[in-house]
């Protein structure tokens, strides 16, 4: 059965990472210390959550941060979307922030999506 949600409802989701097809695993959430090791995650996750901030110059991330991963570029930058500062970034290979998988932690409105 189909079901229609508007999206500007208030319905919240989680998109959930499974790289192992281990549901129990895949709740616990997989982390990745440093931009280097989630760039190298293969898959690679749509979206993460932020452990720890981090800042050089004026690039910056904060710590609880929701993050769509959109892919790595050419000058070793992983581009993402903040959906909680609603700005695109790119972090450096040697970002070293710490990100988490956790469903629990990576809750957004289908907008977001």
């Amino acid at each position: 059965e189909k079901y229609n949600i508007p999206l500007n409802s208030s319905c919240q989701l989680s998109l959930i990472y499974n790289p192992h097809e281990n549901i129990s695993e895949t709740m616990k959430g997989c982390v990745f210390n440093g931009v280097m090791e989630l760039a190298s995650a293969d898959p690679l996750p749509k979206v993460v959550c932020t452990l720890t901030a981090w800042k050089k110059g004026k690039k910056a991330i904060e710590m609880n941060e929701i993050l769509v991963v959109r892919g790595s570029n050419s000058k070793k930058e992983l581009e993402v979307f903040s959906v909680t500062s609603n700005q695109t970034k790119f972090l450096p290979f040697n970002c070293l922030s710490t990100f988490n998988t956790d469903p629990d932690l990576l809750y957004m409105y289908l907008l977001d999506i």
